[in-house]
Formats: structure tokens, C-alpha cells, sequence
């Protein structure tokens, strides 16, 4: 649920601290708890003042912490805390705009139609991919590899909030799922919009050599992109 805007203001106002913001993004692009030693070694900050921006992040609901009770204490005896994002999410608009509900509204409109309407929704969403992703593209390049495809890729799609995640030098998972709570209400139209957006992406970038897979979850975006196997080159 989106939150009131005085709420939203309230929330993001925590984030305006650069250290603080820093050390946010670290814990979500993690993938996993972190102690406060390991953000204020990832920052260059003193575990002291890491301890003081990461409690104020679990004061506003950025993050959450808990004790890691399978470790050994700490020098004052006690666990060590780990800390890890929760699902909270702003959006923030002045004045308002609230294209999520206009984007809910068409698709409960369009539910009788769901074939229909998926063919139009992909071919409109690969269409705006591609032209996302041309403009990083210089004139006259040759068309990309699979490494250059996957790298220009991913610098692309964490602009666009996909929080994406090399989890081997072969494949891609995206942490974020951008399109939420749309891909709850409809996820076969959402989740094949978000697969064709990111195939016109790579085609928009002139990549070769990777494939996006549907391969859905409920903590990430369902797009995964793959290097293709030799037979498929």
C-alpha cells in the first residue's frame, strides 16, 4: 500500500544523509543480513556511527535487524545485531500523481480480455525497452557479445530500480521487482510485460547471446537473463 504523502516526505527525509543513503543501498544489494561491522568497512565509516545510521533506517522501517544467535558474542557480550531491508516502499509526487491506480483501473477492465491484451501490452512494452536502450547504443557499434550484452544490461536495468544481481559469470537475476503490486494483481500480463521490456532492451542494446527466462519468485522480479547455451549461438 502506498503511503500518505506526509508519510512518504517523512520517510524518504531519512534517506537525505549520503553515509545514511550509502549505507542503505549496501544492504540491499547485498542479498543477505549484514553486521554493522561489515557496512562500516563497505562505507569507511567507524562501527559506531554505521550502529547509529542503521538504527535510525530500522526506526523509519527502511531496514530490520536481529541478533544473529549462531554466532559468537561480541566483546560486550551480546550477538551480533544483522541487519536486512524490509519490503517497505515510497512514492512520492508533486503534486500527487497516481499512476498505479490508473494502471490497477485497466487492468481490472481488461481482465476478460487477457490474451488480447497480453499480445498488445508485450509487443508496446518491447517497443519501450528497445528504445530505452538505443540511446546507450553509439552509432555504427558492432552488435555486443554475450559479457558485453549481460554488463550493459545490468547497468541499464539498475537504473531502472531492477536491483540486478550477477549470480555467476552466466546469469542475472533482478532482486527488485519494479512493476509490484501490479505483477500480485495480474502476474501473467505483468510478469510477460516485464520479460518482453527486457528483451527489447537487449535488442535495443544490440546484445547477442542471452536470453530471458520467466522464471518466477516471490522476493525477486520473475525476469532472468542467461547466457545462451553454444547450440543456441
Amino acid at each position: 500500500m502506498i503511503e500518505r504523502w506526509d508519510e512518504a516526505l517523512d520517510a524518504v527525509s531519512v534517506l537525505v544523509d549520503p553515509v545514511r543513503r550509502s549505507m542503505y543501498r549496501f544492504v540491499r544489494m547485498e542479498g543477505r543480513p549484514v553486521s554493522r561491522e561489515e557496512v562500516a568497512e563497505a562505507t569507511g565509516t567507524s562501527v559506531k556511527l554505521a550502529a547509529f545510521h542503521l538504527d535510525k533506517l530500522v526506526e523509519h522501517r527502511w531496514l530490520r535487524s536481529r541478533y544473529d544467535q549462531s554466532s559468537r558474542p561480541t566483546t560486550g557480550g551480546r550477538p551480533p545485531k544483522l541487519y536486512e531491508p524490509t519490503d517497505r516502499r515510497v512514492e512520492l509526487s508533486l503534486p500527487a500523481r497516481r499512476h498505479d491506480l490508473m494502471a490497477e483501473i485497466l487492468l481490472e477492465a481488461s481482465a476478460g480480455d487477457a490474451g488480447g491484451i497480453t499480445e498488445r501490452v508485450r509487443h508496446a512494452a518491447y517497443e519501450r525497452g528497445r528504445s530505452d536502450a538505443e540511446g546507450l547504443r553509439a552509432t555504427g557499434r558492432r552488435r555486443l557479445g554475450p559479457e558485453r550484452t549481460l554488463a550493459g544490461a545490468t547497468e541499464l536495468l539498475a537504473e531502472l530500480g531492477f536491483e540486478p544481481r550477477r549470480t555467476g559469470s552466466a546469469e542475472v537475476i533482478m532482486a527488485n521487482c519494479p512493476f509490484r503490486p501490479l505483477a500480485d494483481t495480474a502476474p501473467g500480463t505483468i510478469c510477460e510485460a516485464a520479460e518482453a521490456f527486457v528483451e527489447g532492451l537487449l535488442a535495443g542494446l544490440g546484445g547477442s547471446g542471452v536470453d530471458t527466462v520467466l522464471d518466477r519468485a516471490a522476493d525477486r522480479c520473475c525476469v532472468v537473463l542467461r547466457r545462451s547455451s553454444p547450440r543456441q549461438l
